[in-house]
């Protein structure tokens, strides 16, 4: 190996309490360790200079409601023709009761434990409303839909159909008359979405999840909805914090090669046949 540069490293501590930088040289092998050398080299320069890293990528796991949370519903009228899933509909004068919404049979132990408001028998499609906040970018971010359906729903996130759920159509636009499949709802009924659905219609501040919830006879015996909402992201790291002025802690950075201009390719004076090119 040959000495390639002098530079400060963190291997010594002062009397003064503390870490502090001291002389260190880095050798390297010129034709095995140079990357390995180098990026060392680096790293340790940018810590005595003062640099902040930036933190690793950080899974974050957020919850935006939870299934006992307040919705605004519509059991009365059907919204046929009317835009009621867009964030900008005025919901104030409908009625708002936590979840889970609904009526069921004395038998389903598992809805009648969790209804928090009754809902009334005899419609086709029921309506809920709710708004969350996001305070974070959507780029990258996966929503989970954690449900109790009885018999079938339409999600819609600010306005825009993001998902079905036990829906006899997958495709056409569903009205008040649409019917679901023949769903009982005996547990949590979960679904995943992420990419273009959710990074195009999910904003950062305030947002609007909208659900129809479907019968699949106007004669249906029971009406139940509950929903909670997470968000799974990753966190972006700040950028590297270069300080205006890098500290010396009382001692000098100090070329080992006083002639050698780094910002250009070099060659070794052991080896001209062969350059050691400056990789970072």
């Amino acid at each position: 190996g040959i000495e390639f540069f002098r530079v400060l490293a963190l291997n010594d501590h002062s009397a003064k309490g503390g870490l502090v930088c001291a002389n260190a040289t880095f050798l390297f092998n010129q034709t095995k360790n140079m990357r390995s050398a180098l990026r060392t080299l680096v790293a340790a320069s940018l810590v005595c200079i003062g640099v902040t890293a930036a933190p690793a990528l950080a899974q974050s796991d957020v919850v935006l409601f939870g299934l006992t949370n307040s919705w605004r519903y519509n059991q009365i009228t059907s919204y046929d023709g009317v835009n009621w899933t867009a964030p900008g509909f005025n919901d104030a004068g409908l009625p708002m009761g936590r979840s889970v919404l609904g009526r069921e049979d004395a038998n389903n132990s598992f809805v009648t434990a969790q209804t928090n408001t009754a809902l009334t028998l005899g419609r086709n499609t029921y309506y809920f409303r709710k708004h969350f906040t996001f305070a974070h970018s959507p780029r990258g971010v996966a929503l989970t839909f954690s449900n109790i359906v009885d018999d079938g729903a339409v999600f819609y996130l600010n306005g825009v159909e993001v998902a079905r759920q036990f829906m006899v159509d997958a495709t056409a636009p569903a009205t008040y008359a649409t019917l679901a499949a023949n769903h009982e709802a005996t547990g949590m009924d979960a679904f995943t979405i992420s990419g273009p659905v959710v990074e195009t219609n999910l904003v950062q501040g305030d947002n609007v999840l909208a659900v129809e919830v479907h019968q699949t006879t106007a004669g249906s015996s029971d009406i139940v909805f509950g929903s909670a909402l997470s968000a799974s992201f990753t966190l972006t790291p700040l950028p590297l914090n270069f300080p205006v002025t890098p500290p010396s802690f009382g001692y000098d950075m100090v070329n080992a090669f006083p002639g050698l201009n780094l910002a250009s390719p070099f060659a070794s004076p052991l080896r001209p046949a062969k350059p050691i090119v400056f990789l970072c």
